[in-house]
């Protein structure tokens, strides 16, 4: 389970800078599965495989806070506005709100069963 709230972090944070150096994003984006995002995940993995699992779930709840923080601070605009726009490279970049999105709600669906399986372990 500690590997899934790092890795969920961690593509939390990615999307954070992202939104906040208003960086285009290219194709694929952040959290999505397939091959590019492997090394990141397993820059994660390795980065995180022997910290306690208490350090890594109190790090995500501050990730998850810091997130919600930025998200109530932004305007509509800031939220529909294209990263990076004007900037090369940022042709097909989405606005802000889909990168963050992508790496909360779609991205928390993704592991669901993962921490469900975890928790009807625990349960037993």
């Amino acid at each position: 389970m500690k590997d899934v709230l790092a890795h969920i972090s961690a593509w939390e944070k990615i999307a954070m800078a992202l939104v906040r150096n208003n960086q285009p994003l290219q194709e694929p984006a952040p959290g999505e599965t397939g091959a590019s995002a492997d090394p990141i995940n397993g820059k994660v993995f390795e980065d995180n495989r022997s910290r306690p699992a208490a350090d890594i779930l109190a790090e995500s709840q501050r990730t998850y806070s810091e997130l919600i923080a930025m998200v109530e601070s932004m305007s509509e605009e800031q939220l529909t506005a294209v990263l990076g726009a004007g900037q090369q490279g940022a042709e097909h970049s989405p606005p802000a709100a889909a990168v963050i999105r992508g790496n909360t709600d779609e991205h928390y669906r993704e592991h669901t069963d993962q921490i469900e399986r975890w928790l009807s372990k625990d349960a037993r």
